[in-house]
Order: structure tokens, then C-alpha cells, then sequence
């Protein structure tokens, strides 16, 4: 049993000073009993009150299957605002103007889920990202001079292999393709490519911009870097065009040239609002799901439009309350496709989590708003441009 220190209870007992008497054997007893049963009152009272409150906060139950509060835009730029560092730069009153304008005219749920299982997890690992891949989880921490990537059991969580990477590099997501792992930097501009197997460093792909999260769909690359648009990238100009090139020799402007560039961004919205600071990323079901710095939600999102079509909260599995870091916020998913089932983490949370998606009943959205609002119009360009990834 936890102690919880929310429920600490003070109990008043008066002093009273005993009258000086001359002592008997009955007063001795009558004295002694009077002590023994205001003990007994007050143990009782103290039990009563301890199991009445502090048992009430006992951790979810594995095979729960949980339905949270919901995600909004609101509740998410009012997270960001108050992030330290202010990493993502939001306009309260340009979001309340979208808002009473714009209304997205797709189905939009809020998931609820079940938790399968939970595998120890390094709480000193600044998590970055999570990939499967080859029954194995693949893990990618950050910090400068701390980064790591990492190969773990997927029934126990335990450490197979781990390498340093760059010193001068900030890590940051991760993902897997034709055993290449390819791990992005924060502000250094590069992307490492390691061999999966053995972590050895076979490449550094040079790119503009910030790397936050980065997912491969199909024969492509999508990177985002915590603004709202997600960029596509041809996946072999980009992790395969160094094989015919000497290890350590990088491929300077290769990520960015106007041949591997596949087309325009993707523009994040969720009920006619750009959706900022779109972290880890991870492709499953025909959607991409995305971590929101510095939230506890997931966003799955449409490719071809850029729609949230729905969100997950996962505030409930590791409670703001048993945080010591302001950073300790969710961050990791990898999808285990055989199982259709997610792992998810945070920075330096205790546990890896194994869950199961659990559709709730949805609400239909009034469309003709949305089209007012010009939404559909660039929903409609958007899936044109996917469509083209396709061919």
C-alpha cells in the first residue's frame, strides 16, 4: 500500500493537566482503562479516515480499460503558453477567432483504451522516440552529451544494447526501414543513420531546420519539427543513397534537394486550428500518430488532409502529481502491427506502456460549417497531394 500524502490528517486532542491525587489501586485501573480506550477511539477514527481517502488513489488495474477527459485545442495551447521555455509561440487571441469561425466537418472521437501490460522503463532515459521492429523495441533518448539509442525485450523491458551517439547532438525521434535506424537531432541539422543490428554509424544525412519526430510510410519519410506541417521525404534518397558512399562520409543537402522533396507540407489542423508542436511520430492503420509537446495526447491524423480525426489522452497513465520534471511528459509510440497494439512512454517514466485502442461512440460535426470556413478546400488539395505519394 502507498502512502498518499494528499490525504494527511490532524486530529485535535486537548491537554488536560492531571490534578495531583493520591493514587489507589481502583483509580490506577479506572485511569489505566480511560487511557487504553481513548487509544482505541483514535486508532479506529485514524484507520477509518486513512482507508476511507488514501485507498480511494490506488493505480489503475493492467486490463483496465480507461476512458479519460477529452483532448481539445484549447486545453493544449493553454499547455503550451505556459510551458517554461515557451518552446511553441501561440496567439490566445487568434485561437479564440479561429475557433468561433471554424468547425471541422469530420467525425471526430476521442479515444478511450485498455492497458495491456507495463515493461520497466530507465527513468533517467530522456525518451525521444519508440520503433518495433523485428519483435524488438528500439528506443532513442536526447540531451547534449546523453544521447542514446537503445534495443530493449518487448516482454520485459530489459536493455539488450545501447550506444552514445554524437556528444554535440541533441537526439530526438526515431525510426526504422530496411534495417537502417534513423535517429534525428534537435537543432544540429543532421539526421544518423545506424545500422540496426549492430549500431554501428553508417551515415549522417544533412536537412534544414529543427528535428522533432519522423515516421516511414511506405516509400517515404515524414519529419516534423514542432511547428504545425509535417514534411514528406523520398525514404531511399534519404537513408539509401549512402550505400555506395564510404561510412562517416555525410550526404551534404541530400534530405533537402528538390528531387527528394516529394511535395508540399502537411498542414496540421484540429477544428479548423493548426495544430503546433507535433512531436514523435508513428504511423499505424493508415494514420499518423503524433505526440503534442508538451501534452499528454496523442493526435491521429488523416495524411492526405492534415485532419485530427481523433485524439488520445493519456494523462492517467503516469498522473502529473508522481512527476519530479516538468519534462516528464508523454513521449514515444511505436505500434506492434501483428498485436495492433501501441507502446507508449515518457521521459523518464518508470513504465513502457502496452495498450489497446478502444473506440468510443463518435459525433458528427457540422460540415456545412466547415466549408464556410474554407476548410474543405484545403482538406480537398491535401488529399490530392497524398494521393500523388501513392503512385
Amino acid at each position: 500500500m502507498k502512502y498518499n500524502q494528499q490525504h494527511l490528517v490532524a486530529i485535535y486532542v486537548p491537554s488536560v493537566k492531571a490534578p495531583k491525587v493520591l493514587t489507589s489501586r481502583s483509580f490506577f485501573y479506572s485511569f489505566t482503562g480511560a487511557l487504553f480506550t481513548r487509544g482505541i477511539v483514535l486508532q479506529s477514527l485514524l484507520l477509518t479516515v486513512f482507508f476511507s481517502t488514501g485507498c480511494s488513489g490506488a493505480p489503475h488495474q493492467l486490463e483496465d480499460e480507461l476512458e479519460p477527459a477529452a483532448c481539445t485545442i484549447q486545453k493544449i495551447q493553454q499547455q503550451q503558453r505556459n510551458a517554461p521555455g515557451q518552446l511553441i509561440k501561440t496567439d490566445s487571441n487568434s485561437l479564440s477567432a479561429q475557433l468561433a469561425v471554424h468547425t471541422l466537418g469530420h467525425t471526430v472521437r476521442q479515444y478511450r483504451y485498455k492497458i495491456i501490460r507495463r515493461l520497466p522503463h530507465s527513468t533517467t532515459a530522456f525518451t525521444q522516440g519508440l520503433a518495433f521492429y523485428d519483435n524488438y523495441l528500439f528506443e532513442g533518448t536526447g540531451l547534449l552529451g546523453k544521447s542514446e539509442i537503445r534495443k530493449l525485450e518487448t516482454e520485459t523491458g530489459k536493455l539488450l544494447k545501447s550506444v552514445k551517439t554524437d556528444r554535440l547532438a541533441f537526439g530526438e525521434g526515431i525510426s526504422i526501414k530496411n534495417n537502417r535506424l534513423i535517429q534525428l537531432s534537435w537543432k544540429s541539422e543532421k539526421a544518423y543513420i545506424y545500422d540496426v543490428e549492430t549500431f554501428r554509424l553508417i551515415n549522417e544525412v544533412k536537412y534544414k531546420g529543427e528535428g522533432w519526430g519522423i515516421a516511414c510510410i511506405n516509400d517515404n519519410i515524414l519529419i516534423s519539427d514542432g511547428s504545425s506541417f509535417l514534411k514528406w521525404f523520398d525514404a531511399e534518397r534519404f537513408s539509401g543513397a549512402y550505400e555506395s558512399r564510404p561510412p562517416g562520409v555525410s550526404i551534404n543537402g541530400i534530405a533537402d534537394s528538390s528531387d527528394n522533396v516529394k511535395n508540399k507540407n502537411i498542414r496540421v489542423m484540429a477544428s479548423g486550428v493548426e495544430v503546433q508542436g507535433i512531436n514523435e511520430l508513428e504511423y499505424a492503420n493508415g494514420f499518423i500518430y503524433a505526440n503534442i509537446w508538451p501534452t499528454d495526447c496523442i493526435a491521429e491524423i488523416d495524411p492526405s488532409t492534415g485532419n485530427v480525426t481523433a485524439w488520445i489522452n493519456l494523462a492517467d497513465l503516469y498522473p502529473a502529481k508522481s512527476r519530479t520534471d516538468w519534462n516528464a511528459v508523454l513521449n514515444g509510440i511505436a505500434y506492434q502491427q501483428d498485436s495492433n497494439v501501441f507502446y507508449v512512454t515518457g521521459k523518464y517514466w518508470p513504465y513502457i506502456y502496452v495498450i489497446a485502442l478502444q473506440q468510443p461512440g463518435t459525433t458528427q460535426l457540422n460540415r456545412a460549417e466547415a466549408e464556410k470556413a474554407g476548410s474543405i478546400q484545403a482538406e480537398n488539395s491535401q488529399r490530392d497531394v497524398f494521393a500523388s505519394l501513392q503512385n
